[in-house]
């Protein structure tokens, strides 16, 4: 009889790409199960592509997160939260998993913690260099705490690194074409949109055309200002979100992006040369750790949003583009920062888990 896995995470992408890789190469050994939100972003992802039929069911619960800025909120949340217990336990308690995986996200935080009370064994994976909050409520009692950083102070840490980047590896070529794509992370970055958009006549580009995907609220939002200046300028192409983004990225020269932990995944999986602009809006301002991780290793160039501004973006576009054996060297040590294959070091755990 085949060992049963939980797989749960939820809420953005970046809680669910990561483990993607993991179950394409596990699917057939063990049977998968996934646990989810009703309006996290991963009920959409599964029901539009294959990876599905990876799993012999898939839960997708009532959940939402804590309601940071008005707390009366948080009594129907609180609600939720006990109702959601009790459809765990009943899961749990007609699956009899032998393993349960939080990928982060709320949802993630319920599901180990009734595993652990349940004494089911439990790892998490923490794909940012600060760990988030569902992480940090259940990290002291989980068999294993899988980390794509090395966070401090952690007794049963194991630095695995972040499985995007082994299938970006494996699935992508990288090839240019003289082309700078910015991207302002999953939802886009007014601030950086409205930069590039103003000051497009004075944005160096040393013969490359720009792709900007401004998110969609923003392109909606400003749609006579962006006509105008597509018109107005055939050096730039602006969408309000790439469905083969990734593609995009293999393409470019050079990428101009937030840094949240599954876009430096793809850009180091890519080895493609980079200049971050953490966005300052995130809980433990881990993008900006994650960001610095890089830049310590001489990976990519990194630009804090309360520095930037067109003058500082050039001068970094310019060290990358005209300096052919910096551009090189940054490529070069892109390749050399992971020296292991995070989804089989993932897969090894997990095994030696179940085993």
């Amino acid at each position: 009889m085949k060992k049963r896995v939980i797989i749960s995470g939820g809420g953005t992408l970046g809680h669910i790409l990561p483990i993607i890789p993991v179950i394409i190469d596990i699917y057939e050994k063990y049977d998968l199960y996934f646990i989810g939100t009703k309006k996290g972003m991963e009920k959409s992802y599964f029901q539009n592509n294959d990876y599905n039929k990876c799993f012999k069911q898939l839960y997708f619960l009532d959940m939402e997160g804590i309601n940071r800025k008005n707390v009366f909120k948080n009594i129907n949340v609180f609600y939720k939260y006990y109702v959601i217990r009790k459809k765990l336990k009943n899961i749990y308690k007609n699956l009899k998993p032998d393993l349960v995986i939080g990928m982060g996200g709320y949802i993630s935080g319920v599901a180990i913690n009734i595993a652990n009370r349940n004494n089911i064994k439990t790892i998490i994976h923490e794909q940012n260099a600060v760990m988030g909050l569902a992480n940090k409520l259940v990290y002291k009692k989980v068999n294993k705490v899988l980390l794509s950083y090395d966070i401090l102070n952690i007794n049963n840490k194991i630095l695995v690194g972040n499985p995007r980047y082994s299938f970006i590896k494996e699935n992508y070529k990288s090839k240019e074409k003289n082309e700078i794509l910015i991207v302002g992370g999953s939802l886009g970055s007014d601030f950086i949109n409205n930069l590039i958009i103003d000051n497009i006549e004075n944005l160096d580009l040393y013969d490359n055309k720009i792709k900007l995907v401004t998110g969609k609220r923003y392109y909606n939002n400003n749609k006579e200002k962006i006509n105008k200046t597509i018109i107005n300028h055939k050096t730039i192409s602006i969408y309000p979100f790439l469905n083969n983004l990734i593609e995009e990225m293999s393409k470019a020269t050079l990428i101009i992006s937030r840094s949240g932990a599954t876009t430096i995944s793809e850009i180091i999986g890519l080895s493609k040369p980079a200049i971050l602009i953490p966005s300052p809006n995130v809980t433990g301002n881990h993008q900006y750790k994650n960001a610095v991780d890089l830049y310590s290793k001489k990976c990519c160039l990194l630009i804090e949003e309360k520095d930037l501004s067109i003058d500082k973006l050039n001068e970094s576009i310019r060290l990358i583009i005209t300096n052919y054996s910096y551009k090189k060297q940054m490529m070069h040590n892109l390749d050399n920062y992971y020296q292991n294959n995070p989804k089989i070091d993932f897969i090894k755990i997990i095994e030696e888990e179940l085993c």
